[in-house]
């Protein structure tokens, strides 16, 4: 029996052996849950039909759409256990990430690591 897509080829479309195993998983974990019909349809099984749709570009690995970041941008996130224990090592950090090292840095007063705890509101 032949299998399709030949393994050798579909390693291909991904980076790593990890990155393929976990696109196929994850799409097969969809068609059983939401999409029943295709299963029923094709007389496939889940597994063989998510390697199918990697193969021939219908799916894609999180590699392929995961977005780019630039490297020397970065949005500054608040601590209050920072803010309050430490409170000089905010302003140390982001002089030395600006002046120092030459990075951009976002901040902003309302986005903070404590927003679910509510001890900071907008």
């Amino acid at each position: 029996m032949m299998v399709y897509p030949p393994i050798d080829k579909l390693i291909k479309k991904a980076e790593c052996r990890y990155a393929l195993t976990c696109a196929v998983a994850k799409r097969a974990r969809t068609i059983v849950a939401q999409e029943p019909g295709i299963v029923e349809a094709t007389g496939e099984k889940p597994i063989s039909i998510a390697c199918r749709e990697i193969y021939e570009g219908k799916q894609k690995i999180w590699s392929d759409y995961q977005k780019d970041i630039p490297d020397d941008h970065y949005f500054y996130v608040r601590s209050c256990i920072r803010q309050s224990f430490f409170p000089a090592s905010e302003a140390a950090f982001l002089k030395i990430t600006r002046e120092e090292l030459g990075k951009d840095i976002f901040e902003t007063e309302h986005h903070t690591t404590c927003g679910g705890i509510a001890y900071h509101s907008d």
